[in-house]
């Protein structure tokens, strides 16, 4: 941000030597009507030629700023990988308020100094304004002037009124920029403020962290305390052992119970029956199920219900019809009619 102060201030002075230019050339004397447009291809080839050497250097300073980007991405990349992130965090912490302290110093000055400067520039203006003006009211007063001079003194005119758009945007700029500076101010106090936040916490951080080194530092009772919990955590896995060999054995007869039941199921004839008994209705379940699909089957395929109503239906719209037509025409005539 302060690079960029310096580059809007060099901007600054070569807009003002620009102006100075054209006031002393408002100033000097004045040009004939070709001599003017000479002047003016000139000017704008002269300008064509420093836009095209800007905009050359625009991108080289594009340029090399990603490169250094991505040095300063790598830099910091590296950075993290080797510096204790707690202190690498406080430095940046540090580097970040004293780059926005020395700026805040140096905005004041620099912003007077621009204000004064759009002062400056807008009195230039005025004053343009004013000769302009007067030359109006000589024009329109001028009626006894001859047409080549008029003609003349009108394209005069236009060209200092060319010079005076040229200073009006000019002054429109630097207006710009004064806002741009301002919003920059407003986002240098929001950021002193989150850096201001940022120490607050590594404060408190640093003070909790003060609190349990003096905790630590007591290496008595750190030792007595790790000795208490190495015993209680040394019970607990006894315990748990124990439980685990007594559900081990637990586990081992209800095994050896298991093995037992089942030689013995083995052996009874009731229990082979329940077996055979258990295959057969296996059996007979697969069978049910499988003539139930058949019969569904068929039962679709035998289906005279919707055949029967379609039927019925048109038997229905032919009686309808009879009857609205015996309804119309009478079937016996009367005699003498």
């Amino acid at each position: 941000q302060r690079n960029q102060l310096y580059r809007f201030k060099d901007e600054l002075h070569k807009l003002e030597r620009q102006q100075q230019t054209l006031m002393e050339e408002l100033d000097g004397p004045q040009l004939s009507i070709p001599e003017q447009r000479e002047m003016l291809l000139k000017r704008v080839k002269s300008d064509n030629a420093e836009i095209a050497d800007i905009e050359r250097r625009v991108a080289e300073t594009q340029d090399a700023l990603r490169k250094g980007r991505a040095q300063l991405a790598q830099l910091k990349t590296d950075a993290s990988a080797a510096v204790d992130p707690k202190v690498q965090k406080h430095q940046e912490l540090f580097q970040r308020d004293k780059e926005m302290s020395e700026l805040i110093k140096t905005f004041d000055e620099k912003k007077k100094e621009e204000v004064e400067k759009v002062a400056k520039a807008q009195a230039e203006i005025v004053r343009l304004l004013g000769s302009v003006s007067r030359k109006s009211e000589f024009l329109d007063n001028s009626s006894g002037l001859s047409t080549s001079k008029l003609t003349e003194i009108k394209a005069d005119l236009d060209f200092k009124q060319m010079q005076m758009d040229n200073s009006t945007t000019t002054s429109s700029r630097l207006n710009q920029e004064l806002e741009k500076r301002k919003v920059e101010l407003d986002k240098i106090n929001t950021l002193d403020q989150k850096i201001s936040t940022e120490l607050t916490q590594l404060q408190d951080k640093m003070r909790t962290m003060k609190e349990e080194l003096g905790v630590f530092s007591d290496l008595k009772t750190v030792k007595a305390l790790s000795a208490d919990q190495r015993e209680t955590i040394a019970n607990s896995l006894h315990k748990a052992k124990a439980a685990a060999a007594r559900a081990k054995e637990k586990s081992a007869e209800l095994k050896k119970r298991y093995e037992e039941v089942k030689l013995k199921l083995s052996g009874d004839e009731t229990h082979g029956a329940l077996e055979e008994l258990e295959q057969k209705m296996r059996h007979l379940e697969q069978t049910v199920f499988l003539l139930a699909e058949y019969i569904d089957t068929k039962g679709a395929e035998t289906e005279y219900r919707p055949v029967a109503d379609e039927c019925m239906n048109v038997l229905s719209l032919i009686n309808q019809e009879t009857v609205s037509v015996l309804a119309e025409q009478p079937v016996f005539a009367m005699p003498g009619y």
